[in-house]
């Protein structure tokens, strides 16, 4: 009759799934991770899950108001995507994956496909966590222990150094994807204005408008690749540094628990490096040529165009 009971988690495996399809002859496998049991009484209007790690540091979240992330368009007889976290009144079962959130803020309509796997989290080190879960604003938390794979010796510190490198990875993506919807803003603000003046006296602007909306176009190039738009057309044009981002992320990972290579570390560095050189052109972009052009635009009368910067 309780409103919602958590129950306390069992010990959970730090293993990773194998790959390859399973037989339809075959038993369903329990899922992999760690497995929450929940009660309640009646289903949510909204409830959320957290993990935590020891520190009380937000590791994953998963919500009833959204829905899973969709790695690729859907077809039209694609099921109806399924919410993150899904509650029916009395028991339930959660598996989380052991892996922290993913990379973000995500390119609208855009997919990295074969690279999909290295926008995702790192998997959680072995320790100990805490489960929380919140229905209808009621709170109840549960620890939760990830322990090492028991057939592996690997050593903590070689995993640190792995989850710390797919960490930085994943801090190098994000910017790589925070300046392409900065610069895709900017541009539809351009190609509105465009319309905008068209038939006005300010009409004479779409010549600036034009110019920087090159620049804008030049600058985004070598952060990712549209061209890229359907499985394996990876293999007929070259990845833009997102996809080598993910490439990357995903060797580091590559489903082994082991310190990275000399080899991903200098990638690393010179990554690093080419993101840093290409992020510039947007700082100068943004400091320099969009302050002139909405200078030029307010003496015709025309406001100026907004960057949104900080947006979650």
């Amino acid at each position: 009759n309780e409103d919602l009971r958590l129950y306390q988690p069992s010990p959970a495996f730090r293993m990773h799934s194998g790959h390859g399809f399973p037989s339809p002859f075959a038993g369903q496998n329990p899922p992999g991770g760690a497995i929450v049991y929940f009660s309640v009484k009646k289903a949510p209007k909204e409830a959320k899950l957290e993990i935590l790690d020891a520190q009380g540091k937000l590791v994953r979240e998963y919500s009833t108001a959204r829905a899973v992330p969709q790695t690729q368009p859907r077809d039209p007889d694609d099921p109806k995507p399924r919410k993150e976290l899904e509650i029916k009144p009395g028991l339930n079962r959660f598996a989380w994956n052991l892996s922290y959130r993913d990379a973000a803020p995500r390119v609208p309509s855009y997919y990295l496909w074969d690279y999909e796997e290295g926008a995702h989290g790192p998997t959680a080190l072995p320790g100990n966590y805490q489960v929380r879960l919140t229905v209808d604003g009621k709170t109840a938390t549960a620890p939760l222990e990830l322990k090492p794979d028991p057939r592996l010796h690997a050593s903590l510190a070689g995993l640190k150094k792995q989850f710390d490198l797919l960490i930085q990875i994943q801090d190098q993506l994000n910017r790589v994807y925070a300046t392409v919807n900065g610069i895709a803003d900017v541009r539809s603000q351009l190609a509105g204005l465009k319309q905008r003046i068209a038939g006005t006296p300010a009409e004479s602007l779409t010549a600036s408008i034009d110019a920087l909306d090159e620049k804008l176009k030049a600058a985004e190039a070598p952060l990712i690749n549209r061209q890229v738009s359907a499985s394996e057309d990876s293999l007929s044009y070259p990845l833009g540094l997102d996809g080598q981002w993910a490439y990357l992320a995903a060797m580091v990972n590559d489903h082994a628990d082991a310190a990275p290579t000399d080899a991903s570390i200098k990638q690393f560095e010179k990554l690093k490096s080419e993101t840093d050189e290409r992020l510039l052109s947007w700082s100068v972009l943004n400091k320099q040529d969009l302050p002139a052009f909405d200078k030029a635009a307010q003496k015709d009368g025309v406001g100026a165009v907004f960057v949104a910067t900080g947006r979650k």
